[in-house]
């Protein structure tokens, strides 16, 4: 059976790809869990729970397109949110 696979791959500011949830995170700048966490508006241990099990709630996904945007980093957009979601879903199972 042939599976149509969709790849979203999109590069921050230095030219990384950002193809897992740490590397969005990892795209914001020094210190990156602490800008991250004031920029959506959570703390930052949820950030860095967040970052260990390389997931990002839905309910933050508007938060971080909003905050990638003021920040600058490019291709942060709701269907890269969506692609590493699902992404992360398949890995899981």
């Amino acid at each position: 059976m042939l599976q149509n696979v969709l790849t979203l791959s999109v590069t921050n500011n230095n030219n990384t790809a950002m193809d897992t949830f740490r590397e969005l995170f990892d795209a914001w700048p020094a210190p990156k869990r602490v800008n991250f966490a004031a920029d959506i508006g959570v703390p930052v241990g949820s950030v860095t729970q967040f970052y260990h099990r390389g997931n990002l709630p839905p309910g933050y996904f508007k938060a971080t397109i909003e905050a990638a945007e003021k920040r600058g980093i490019e291709g942060v957009s709701a269907d890269l949110l969506a692609s590493l979601a699902d992404r992360r879903k398949e890995t899981a199972q």
